[in-house]
């Protein structure tokens, strides 16, 4: 079990760090049964610790 599979039925958005972008599409078949809407936050979004750019991006999923 991951900590994916733990949360699934919990929440609704998936942020993925711009470090973990190597694993996006491992991650989006983990969640593919579910409604939930997956992203990777951009490096400088990330890098600025911006919440309202992050805020942004999950308005526009």
């Amino acid at each position: 079990m991951t900590q994916i599979d733990e949360y699934i039925d919990r929440i609704d958005y998936l942020l993925i760090s711009p470090q973990l972008k190597y694993a996006e599409s491992e991650i989006r078949l983990s969640v593919a049964n579910s409604n939930i809407k997956v992203a990777v936050i951009p490096s400088k979004v990330y890098g600025l610790l911006d919440g309202n750019a992050v805020l942004n991006q999950i308005q526009k999923m």
